[in-house]
């Protein structure tokens, strides 16, 4: 009992798309995974700019701001804004990091920033009071 051409080849296109199934998978995986390092990152900036200016406090008159922040070889931009609020004895500070696309770089691994748009990590929100 053998195979025929006709089997053989339906049998291989089915193994195919299985694989290209496969790998589309672990691709998909593997960028999700990336950018759940690269927020983490991008949180780690903002939690210590906002502990600097809690130990700072006097830096809080310069905003609002941005600064680069260096993390895990990703570079962010951390943009800072105070607001008032309400309450006259409160302000509110809001700290938003962006991810900034890094080319490759030489041998030393120093990459530069690219032209391209920055993406938009996440955000954090503090309220300093003043005034008691």
């Amino acid at each position: 009992m053998g195979l025929t051409l006709v089997e053989v080849l339906v049998a291989m296109a089915i193994t195919a798309v299985a694989v290209l199934a496969a790998l589309q998978l672990l691709q998909a995986t593997g960028s999700s995974l990336r950018a759940s390092q690269l927020r983490f990152l991008a949180l780690a900036c903002l939690d210590s700019e906002i502990v600097r200016l809690q130990i700072d406090p006097t830096q809080m008159t310069a905003l609002p701001r941005s600064l680069a922040c260096r993390q895990g070889g990703a570079v962010f931009r951390i943009d800072l804004r105070l607001l008032p609020t309400p309450h006259p004895n409160f302000r509110r500070l809001e700290a938003d990091a962006y991810w900034l696309p890094v080319s490759s770089g030489d041998a030393t691994g120093a990459g530069q920033v690219t032209s391209a748009a920055p993406e938009w990590m996440g955000q954090r929100v503090y309220f300093r009071s003043v005034g008691f």
